[in-house]
């Protein structure tokens, strides 16, 4: 009798930084991987294009750190801008014994450099082509939508936020969001400072900006959608929020008609799991909260690398009991890493409606480089929330010694 054996061990939907990382890490572990990617070409994506020093940390790791340090342009910091324009620089935190730096990151070169890198380390990538069902029995069958078929025993969904395989497996949950994101480039008038910038507003919209090229930076508006609805149309909003901060007129040449803008909303997605029979999600498909905490590529390259890591545990061969049982070891990881992530953001987006809270914070990083840094720390990664606020709330008090003691 003829034992059925599946085309590839792993099928990834979705060639972005999610998708191609962990296909990379899994080949390079020893399995057999197709990966798929919908668009007839690598595209630059809606996206802050930034990515945090951990994230950067974990490509280290991988060899990548060279290539990826000379061919993008480093981020060491951000400057806050609170509702009045009182602003702080900040500068990301030392850590393992490095300076502590992320990297711009144009979305087609980084896509395209990991999605290579795929394709050297053994991955069989197809690109331009769609996955349009599938159907579990013993593997996972996908319909391809050059009218061939791919068989595996594990699937990942690395689609982003509209991703097919959350659907099929009725994993996607209906977001209670009513925010939007403009995203445009724009000019600077002089050569860019290599900080991130995050201006909010006191109606608790905000910019964030990325300075992408020496003098091109990447602006990300994220406002109430009543807000569009109310001024009539999307470029309306943008230019009234770019000309709102004196700051950015005098940075940026800002068009007076015919800026070139798109849009996503909503900006979050949820799921009610990150796993399904044999199949996971990672990256956006995962989930994804409003990008005022959340550093999507960060998370993404986080989930690809926690993912391969529970797989590259299995023996082979692959048998269904114990891909589940690794399956719900990376759901539990996720859920517990992000946890703290998800609280914060929801703490810090009631901050930003109360002009006094945002200036109250304002006030207490100014007067201390130190304390500035723990907390862009904590809102770029370097520290997870919970240790990064108890570095925070000590820096409020000096030091006790021997001599301080009360007796």
């Amino acid at each position: 009798m003829k034992i059925a054996v599946p085309d590839y061990d792993v099928g990834i939907i979705g060639a972005g930084p999610a998708g191609s990382f962990c296909a990379y890490l899994l080949a390079n572990a020893g399995f057999k991987v197709l990966l798929l990617e919908a668009s007839a070409e690598i595209k630059r994506k809606i996206c802050g294009e930034y990515l945090c020093p951990t994230g950067l940390e974990l490509l280290r790791q991988q060899g990548f750190g060279e290539y990826l340090e000379t061919h993008f342009l480093p981020i060491f910091g951000m400057k806050l801008v609170s509702p009045t324009y009182q602003f702080v620089k900040t500068y990301f935190p030392d850590f393992v014994s490095r300076s502590a730096q992320g990297i711009s990151v144009p979305r087609d070169q980084f896509d395209t450099f990991l999605f290579e890198k795929a394709k050297q380390g053994g991955v069989h990538a197809k690109i331009g082509i769609r996955a349009l069902r599938f159907h579990l029995d013993l593997f996972w069958n996908i319909q391809l939508s050059d009218q061939t078929s791919a068989s595996c025993k594990i699937l990942i969904g690395a689609d982003g936020r509209r991703s097919i395989v959350a659907k099929h497996l009725n994993l996607h949950l209906p977001s209670s969001s009513k925010r939007v994101a403009v995203h445009c480039f724009l000019q600077a008038k002089h050569k860019n400072e290599r900080l991130g910038e995050m201006h909010i507003f006191d109606d608790g919209s905000y910019i964030g900006i990325n300075p992408v090229e020496e003098k091109r930076s990447n602006i990300s508006l994220v406002c109430d959608v009543d807000i569009l609805k109310k001024m009539g149309t999307v470029a309306k909003v943008l230019h009234f929020y770019l000309n709102r901060s004196p700051l950015i007129r005098d940075s940026y040449e800002i068009p007076e008609t015919d800026i070139s803008f798109s849009t996503t909303f909503p900006i979050t997605y949820r799921t009610r799991s990150a796993i399904g029979p044999q199949c996971a999600l990672i990256g956006d498909a995962s989930g994804f909260i409003d990008p005022l905490t959340g550093e999507g590529i960060y998370n993404a390259l986080w989930t690809a690398h926690f993912l391969a890591q529970k797989l590259c545990e299995l023996a082979k061969p692959l048998e269904p009991k114990e891909i589940e049982k690794k399956l719900q070891e990376y759901a539990r990881g996720k859920k517990r890493q992000f946890r703290q992530k998800v609280f914060l953001s929801k703490v810090f987006q009631n901050v930003i409606q109360h002009q006094s809270l945002c200036e109250g914070i304002a006030f207490f990083l100014i007067p201390s480089q130190k304390r500035a840094n723990i907390f862009i720390g904590i809102i770029g990664n370097v520290y997870n929330p919970l240790y990064g606020l108890f570095l925070f709330f000590k820096s409020f008090f000096p030091q006790v010694g021997p001599s301080s003691r009360l007796h």
